[in-house]
């Protein structure tokens, strides 16, 4: 995930010290605003609109206060929109799980992008383990 328009970052980076498995996640800092965010473009080759995909990430945040993390999938469908994939409650200072197990994908949707943000806070944060699979019948 790298940082992009217009849910740019102001800083990102790979993080040695925070991991929720293995040794690095990528770090998000310097936002300006609650959809500021991490995100990554996804190839409407391998994810077919209309097709229903099994989307997960791993969100950490050190506020000091609880914040609500959200996954959001921006695309172009008769204009620019933005569909909730999940949403969770982050407490300071712990992993969760940000997951959707059967997200479809609107039919003609173009321009696809993966982003996690956060709705109610400017605070920094952690991603890693970020994936998406066919989902399983």
């Amino acid at each position: 995930m790298t940082p992009g328009s217009p849910e740019e970052a102001r800083s990102d980076s790979h993080n040695a010290s925070e991991s929720s498995d293995g040794s690095q996640s990528l770090f998000v800092s310097g936002r300006t605003d609650y959809w500021n965010g991490a995100t990554i473009m996804l190839s409407t080759e391998t994810y077919k609109p209309g097709e229903a995909y099994h989307f997960r990430a791993n969100v950490m945040q050190k506020s000091g206060e609880t914040a609500t993390m959200k996954m959001t999938l921006q695309y172009d469908l008769d204009g620019e929109k933005y569909d909730e994939i999940a949403l969770a409650e982050a407490p300071s200072g712990e992993w969760i799980t940000l997951e959707n197990l059967a997200y479809t994908i609107p039919e003609g949707a173009e321009n696809l992008q993966l982003y996690i943000e956060s709705t109610d806070s400017l605070t920094d944060f952690y991603i890693d383990d970020v994936s998406g699979a066919e989902r399983a019948d």
